[in-house]
């Protein structure tokens, strides 16, 4: 039916990369294919093939973004780590 009023909404943890993930996947695409997609966008030969590239590369980014993301998120605080020497103390 839906949640009880007054119940907070979980939210979920971006991570450290997450507001960049968009910039991140738009500058590797136009490292890696930026100027052959400019001349096929000149020269008009080419230019399918030169988008398909590039939106390949910005979406292999995207995803390689998000699972380091992902990865980051659940890398524990050093202060909820356990000092092992401190447990051999007690």
């Amino acid at each position: 039916m839906g949640k009880p009023k007054g119940e907070a909404i979980p939210r979920r943890r971006l991570g450290p990369l997450g507001p960049w993930r968009l910039a991140l996947a738009i500058t590797a695409a136009a490292i890696f294919t930026g100027l052959p997609l400019f001349d096929a966008a000149t020269t008009g030969v080419g230019a399918d093939m030169a988008l398909l590239r590039s939106l390949g590369v910005a979406l292999l980014t995207w995803i390689a973004v998000g699972a380091l993301n992902r990865a980051l998120i659940n890398i524990p605080d050093a202060a909820d780590a356990v000092d092992p020497a401190r447990e051999l103390q007690q």
